[in-house]
């Protein structure tokens, strides 16, 4: 399938506007994850960020399902990102099936969640591996080099844009920023959480509806978590919000 040349303009115009003002991490992460799902056709994405002691956490991911795979990775430390992350090379493999002794803790669960195989990117500036990328994708679908290219270029927006925002550009400052944002991953899985269950509903719609609602009134996503977690008032109110359906298929 052709990515219409509007989307695409329309994709980093979106990308642009959340830099321009100021961007929200945590929103920017789920950000490019989504973008980059939508570029490459793959099934899900996630994003990995490396803490200060150099180990990957899961930072976002398009699916509950990936996200619930991803913390599995990270309890066994087996997976394509943690060997992504080793050799700072990406890691291709088109089945599955193949890597069963590869990474044997990590293989069985993505083919019983229905991913079938993986392409992930290491996020890289300046000799400083950030975390990785990963596209879950169907069984022997290789992405074409013009997806491949799209995909690499939000890649690398997003690594420069949170290893060198505001000019920070020693570890020091680098690692706390990267501390805010696994921060904001807590309160954004607790908001979800808290919402699914007074809504009865799965956390993806429970994300969507958060992710809505801040947008539509310019709240930051996490400062909106806060607010959900904190104050009943609030996450009842974002309970009765309804997305337009435009912004559920943008989301989706």
């Amino acid at each position: 399938m052709v990515l219409p040349v509007e989307h695409i303009a329309d994709v980093f115009v979106d990308v642009a506007r959340q830099l321009r003002n100021g961007f929200d991490t945590a929103e920017f992460l789920h950000l490019v994850a989504e973008y980059a799902r939508q570029f490459s056709g793959a099934q899900a994405a996630a994003v990995l960020l490396t803490d200060q002691d150099g180990q990957l956490q899961h930072m976002a991911a398009t699916t509950e399902r990936a996200r619930i795979l991803q913390n599995t990775a990270e309890h066994f430390d087996d997976g394509p990102c943690q060997e992504c992350q080793r050799t700072g090379t990406p890691v291709v493999v088109e089945d599955l099936v193949d890597a069963l002794d590869r990474w044997p803790e990590f293989t069985p669960r993505a083919l019983t969640m229905g991913y079938e195989a993986v392409h992930v990117l290491p996020l890289l500036a300046a000799g400083h591996q950030a975390g990785t990328l990963k596209l879950f994708l169907p069984r022997n679908t290789p992405l074409d080099q013009t997806r491949l290219k799209l995909v690499h270029a939000l890649a690398d927006i997003f690594t420069l844009t949170v290893v060198h925002a505001r000019e920070l550009h020693e570890a020091k400052t680098v690692n706390s920023q990267l501390q805010v944002a696994l921060e904001s991953r807590v309160v954004i899985e607790q908001a979800k959480g808290a919402l699914a269950r007074h809504m009865d509903i799965c956390v993806d719609d429970a994300f969507h509806i958060l992710r809505s609602y801040a947008r539509h009134h310019r709240y930051r996503l996490t400062e909106l978590c806060h607010e959900v977690i904190d104050n009943h008032a609030t996450l009842t109110l974002v309970a009765s919000f309804t997305p337009k359906p435009a912004a559920i298929r943008q989301l989706n």
